[in-house]
């Protein structure tokens, strides 16, 4: 099995500050190495940002969530129970 962040940016182009980024959804999909075709969904595009992916020695799936572009302290590792 193998998982993937998925983040959806559109931009927002601000004058003289170029491009800004706009939260807008991401998502972590497990892809199965028999079906790469097929992606399912674990958190529906709810993730602002979504980071690295971590499988514990459990089976437990971790994801940062607001990995960027967040205020200080507003990133969090939270683990999947839906895998």
């Amino acid at each position: 099995m193998f998982w993937r962040v998925e983040t959806t940016v559109p931009y927002l182009f601000g004058g003289d500050q170029g491009p800004v980024p706009i939260p807008s959804g991401g998502d972590v999909k497990k892809v199965s190495f028999a079906h790469p075709d097929q992606h399912t969904s674990l958190t529906d595009n709810q993730f602002t940002f979504p980071g690295g992916v971590a499988v514990g020695c459990d089976g437990a799936v971790y994801v940062v969530n607001g990995s960027t572009f967040v205020p200080v302290g507003g990133g969090a590792v939270v683990r999947l129970t839906n895998r």
